[in-house]
């Protein structure tokens, strides 16, 4: 006589649930204590709770932590500037792209006028030099960025 086994869940979560609970059966990990009178809250793997607590303390933000750069001076990586002086040598045009534009506007004002002055001595062999017109547009952009 064959018995028939129902499959185990598969979803995503309820494969990472039972990881936990085979973890905290084995002594592996911890559970968390919950402090909270939800009869159902004790059910829980203590890192579902801090997920449910992290979604409550967002209240609809995308993200619990700031990503605003909080000091506008504060320069960008020098592969920042690097990709995109090698993204602007295609031309003025690349001021539309997402890329480009994500790079400029973490530039401080050192950094734009260094970028500028790279764009104006370009050699023909890397690219176009930039007109003072180019270069007032890429200011531009910077300036709404910002």
């Amino acid at each position: 006589m064959t018995v028939h086994v129902p499959p185990p869940e598969t979803d995503w979560p309820s494969v990472i649930l039972r990881a936990f609970n085979l973890a905290i059966a084995a002594g592996a990990i911890e559970p968390a204590d919950d402090e909270g009178s939800n009869p159902w809250a004790t059910q829980m793997p203590s890192w579902r709770r801090a997920a449910e607590q992290y979604h409550r303390d967002r209240a609809g933000r995308t993200s619990i932590v700031e990503t605003g750069r909080e000091n506008k001076t504060r320069p960008a990586a020098a592969a920042t500037v690097d990709a995109l002086v090698f993204s602007l040598r295609r031309g003025v045009g690349e001021l539309s792209n997402a890329d480009s534009r994500r790079r400029l506007s973490e530039l401080n004002e050192e950094q734009l006028r260094e970028v500028c002055s790279q764009l104006r001595n370009f050699k023909p062999e890397i690219g176009k030099m930039w007109t003072p017109e180019e270069i007032e547009a890429l200011a531009i952009v910077w300036g709404e960025l910002k």
